[in-house]
């Protein structure tokens, strides 16, 4: 969770961003999902965000916090996020 402007932020409240890493959904999700079962969630942070490719067009992405990983889940989804809407049946992950 982003401090400022009450504080300063640190590594601990910011996200680590990870540019180019890409997963794959094994199991399809509906818009109301909490989890998302993946192939792996290597080199993923342990809280971020992720962003789910819709369609072809790279405008056609739904931006998605969480805030934990196992091998090969990502944990407490945040849907929708940064004016994005929640998709159904997402084919994959960056």
């Amino acid at each position: 969770m982003v401090n400022f402007p009450q504080s300063f932020d640190d590594n601990d409240s910011l996200f680590l961003a990870v540019n180019n890493l890409r997963t794959t959904l094994t199991i399809d999700m509906s818009d109301s999902d909490t989890t998302a079962t993946v192939v792996t969630t290597a080199g993923f942070p342990p809280t971020g965000y992720i962003s789910i490719l819709t369609g072809n067009d790279i405008l056609d992405t739904e931006a998605i916090t969480y805030n934990g990983t196992t091998a090969t889940t990502f944990l407490n989804l945040n849907r929708g996020t940064d004016g994005t809407s929640a998709f159904s049946t997402c084919p994959e992950i960056m």
